[in-house]
């Protein structure tokens, strides 16, 4: 009668534990990456959402013509309270130091952007650095291109697949 396993039992054992935590580790940092991707949609539609708010609010205060001025206006002072990961303003070399995760207002280029953590399947913006960048651009409909509505939009294309 045998007590207990063998060390060959033992070994394989072990291995086929290594062999899963590595695949759950990668499984792991897919989903880091997927969740951060969500969370920094929804705060982008966050401050989409708060654009609308305050040109509805301009709308029924009369103030349209002030509407000029939310293009280089922090999208962050449209918010009751500033979202947990956001840095602050950032231009230049300042940028490089904002927090991985976080978002920052860069009021020289009059964007909004975020500094990727989670990056594995991220693609660098055309300055070679992990982040998105938005902007509120101003539309119009007509040839003498009066402004009629501002959208909250990217500056350049972002490409981010979990790995």
């Amino acid at each position: 009668m045998q007590h207990g396993m063998s060390w060959i039992e033992f070994a394989a054992v072990v291995a086929l534990l290594a062999v899963l935590s590595v695949i759950l580790a990668q499984r792991l940092t897919a989903y880091q990456e997927l969740a951060e991707r969500a969370d920094m949609e929804f705060g982008a539609t966050v401050l989409k959402s708060a654009l609308r708010m305050r040109l509805s609010a301009m709308m029924v205060e009369g103030k349209m013509q002030e509407t000029a001025r939310l293009v280089c206006e922090n999208p962050v002072s449209w918010l009751d309270k500033n979202p947990p990961n956001y840095f602050g303003e950032a231009h230049g070399e300042m940028v490089k130091k904002v927090t991985l995760g976080s978002w920052y207002f860069d009021p020289m280029e009059c964007s909004m952007g975020y500094m990727v953590r989670h990056g594995k399947g991220f693609r660098p913006d055309s300055q070679g650095m992990k982040r998105i960048r938005y902007r509120v651009k101003a539309t119009s409909l007509n040839a003498g291109n009066i402004p009629v509505g501002l959208r909250f939009e990217l500056v350049e294309p972002y490409a981010w697949a979990a790995q």
